[in-house]
């Protein structure tokens, strides 16, 4: 058995983001973040987005208007970034979009207009990344998308070309125009970005085609129409484009059969009509196309059915009425699709317990009502559905609470209150979830602070530290230990390939070089004699006729081939006599044992190092340059796990009878 050994409990607190030294909150429980807005008025707060530990949104605090928020999840790291549009004026940053480790967005300056802007976090590292478009003239629109380290976003460099697809590498040298889609000086309108492998597919108009399916590669030639869906200049209104897998649906009007659901490969022979719900020019009015389990829900009205739920596979047979959850020609209104994680939520009223939430597997079977929260007719109309760390997150009324966040495992056993945030029936209106790398950002109205921050950071581990604090949030350490003090959990070190010779969850770094003190007199272990403890933190023995316990701590490299290891023993009484000894075993288990006025915490064979008297000082150092090293007088071998510790003489005897006491102990591990 071990000491217990001295590492903090969050050694981690010592890094630059200053976070506080205990969990902000138990892991998975709301907590609020920051009064953005001081008093009862609301900040605003609108939809996070992640970008490595910190979540960025908009927001106003009644000074500076609506500008760029960041935040790390705690008060002190949450504060406006730079106020972009000086004063009450606001720079309404859009479209805030993770690329590369860096947030891009763009703002409206009074000076520029709205352009293209890059951050790292910092006031100094957020710029506007080129003045596309000079003077107060709009030089981009908020909708961007990310790309093989790229973003994409409708720009115009003038009236000679229009708003058209541009790409940035976050520098002013590398932002250029992609192609001039609708060539002169009208607008391509770009809209609908999403990606699919290594392409982003768009809707736009090139003058030509009408609004139809686009790709691009990053590349001019690369970028290219799709297919021309409904022939001629006329539009097929590409929309609602969604992926699932390798697969892009969309919504579209080939001017036969209506607005329909469609898929494409990214050619034009492999973009289909998918299957043709309603027959003739009539429209289904296909809506909310989401993807689950590899499988695409959507909502489609036909007059046998109403609106209700639909699945597709991509084939036309696989494409079908998933449940008709109020029979007949009513509609259940189905609302507020979401991947739950291995299935699809959502929303729905059956008729009989109101607006609550459902869940399907992609069976009919499996369509079913996930909790009534709000029993009986009433509806608790659940929205702002939002999967986090494998847990759903939404806004509901159980009639008892008031408008107040919840969360689901996709049981109804696990489908709870996350917490009553306005005490009481008076609601918290919980809006703008969002995910942010792992974490629930939102706002909501405690009653006191207005419709300010709140998060949820998540355990993934289990220990007890939530991912935002946990310096090692791969693998449980609920000790926090990190015995280099590099904000890296020592286990997370040793899971990476970090030497642990002898398997006991220390880096061997640390245990060989200088060793870890252990074994304290400060209650932590066995009791002092006395009550003589010394005060915790001190890391020492018990406390001495001095008032104080006597500390021993190691330098230099504990290597039997080039041992530069020395103990040193301070806050000795002066000219004490002292001897420096080796165990091969902590004492009691590592608590150590009460003898004469201290605690023995070295057991087993036990070695005599030497001998000498302290310093007037009270300072001894073991071994002297004229003593031999403590490789030769332990004689450990490479791998050999070694106690060491001080016993020293009391001048007045503190426990009486007894005249002697005990150091710390200092746990090393030698190396070759």
């Amino acid at each position: 058995m071990q000491f217990p050994d001295s590492r903090p409990a969050q050694a981690s607190c010592l890094t630059t983001l200053m976070l506080v030294c205990a969990p902000l909150a138990p892991a998975q429980d709301p907590y609020f973040v920051a009064d953005v807005r001081p008093g009862a008025a609301d900040s605003a707060m609108g939809t996070a987005t992640g970008v490595g530990s910190l979540a960025f949104f908009v927001a106003g605090d009644g000074v500076h208007g609506r500008e760029l928020w960041r935040s790390d999840g705690t008060p002190s790291g949450t504060y406006l970034l730079l106020d972009l549009a000086p004063g009450a004026a606001s720079s309404e940053p859009q479209g805030l979009t993770q690329v590369g480790g860096q947030l891009f967005f763009t703002a409206s300056t009074p000076g520029n207009g709205r352009e293209l802007w890059v951050s790292d976090g910092s006031a100094a590292g957020t710029y506007m990344v080129s003045d596309l478009r000079p003077g107060i003239e709009d030089g981009a629109v908020g909708l961007l998308a990310g790309l093989g380290g790229r973003v994409y976003f409708p720009g115009s460099d003038g009236a000679a070309n229009g708003y058209e697809l541009w790409s940035s590498d976050g520098t002013a040298g590398g932002t250029v125009l992609v192609r001039d889609i609708a060539a002169g000086a009208s607008s391509s309108t770009c809209t609908g970005f999403t990606v699919v492998g290594t392409e982003l597919f768009f809707s736009a108009n090139d003058g030509i085609n009408g609004f139809e399916l686009w790709k691009t590669d990053g590349s001019n030639v690369g970028t290219v129409l799709v297919r021309d869906v409904r022939t001629g200049p006329a539009s097929s209104s590409a929309s609602q484009l969604t992926r699932v897998g390798a697969t892009l649906y969309f919504t579209a009007n080939d001017g036969i059969s209506g607005f329909e659901l469609w898929k494409s490969d990214g050619t034009g022979a492999g973009t289909v009509l998918v299957k043709d719900i309603l027959p003739g020019i009539s429209s289904p009015s296909p809506a909310q196309l989401t993807s689950a389990m590899g499988q695409l829900f959507f909502t489609a009205t036909i007059n046998a059915s109403g609106t209700e739920l639909w699945t597709s596979d991509g084939s036309a047979a696989g494409t079908l009425l998933l449940r008709d959850i109020v029979v007949g020609a009513g509609s259940s209104n189905v609302g507020n699709l979401a991947d739950g994680g291995g299935f699809l939520c959502f929303t729905a009223n059956d008729g009989t317990n109101g607006t609550e939430l459902w869940r399907s597997d992609g069976s009919q079977a499996g369509t079913t009502l996930l909790k009534d929260i709000n029993p009986g007719a009433a509806a608790s109309n659940p929205n702002q559905i939002k999967l986090v760390g494998g847990t759903l997150y939404f806004a509901a009324n159980d009639g008892v609470n008031g408008i107040e966040l919840w969360k689901s495992n996709g049981t109804a056993a696990g489908t709870v209150l996350a917490k009553d945030i306005r005490v009481g029936a008076l609601d918290s209106v919980p809006q703008s979830l969002s995910d942010a790398n792992g974490r629930l950002f939102f706002a909501a109205n405690d009653g006191v602070h207005g419709s300010e921050p709140w998060v949820i950071s998540i355990d993934t581990d289990g220990d007890g530290w939530n991912d935002l604090v946990d310096n090692c949030p791969q693998y449980a350490n609920p000790d926090q230990a990190d015995c280099d003090l590099n904000s890296i959990g020592d286990i997370c070190q040793i899971q990476n390939g970090g030497n642990d010779i002898n398997q006991n969850g220390v880096l061997d770094s640390c245990e060989s070089n200088g060793g870890i003190p252990v074994c304290f007199g400060d209650g932590s272990g066995a009791a002092c004699p006395c009550g003589n403890e010394s005060p915790v933190g001190q890391q020492a023995g018990c406390r001495s006729s001095f008032g104080v316990g006597v500390r021993l701590m190691g330098s230099g490299q504990a290597s039997v081939g080039q041992d530069s290891l020395v103990l040193l023993a301070m806050q000795l009484p002066a000219n004490a006599p002292t001897l420096i000894f080796q165990g091969t075993s902590a004492q009691s288990n590592g608590l150590g044992l009460a003898l004469g006025d201290g605690l023995r915490c070295v057991g087993g064979s036990i070695v005599r190092l030497g001998a000498r008297n302290a310093s007037l000082a009270g300072i001894l150092a073991w071994p002297s340059p004229s003593d031999a090293p403590i490789s030769t007088s332990g004689a450990p071998a490479p791998g050999d796990t070694r106690y060491y510790q001080a016993w020293y003489r009391n001048p007045v005897a503190f426990c009486a009878p007894e005249g002697f006491n005990f150091s710390n102990a200092v746990r090393v591990l030698w190396v070759p």
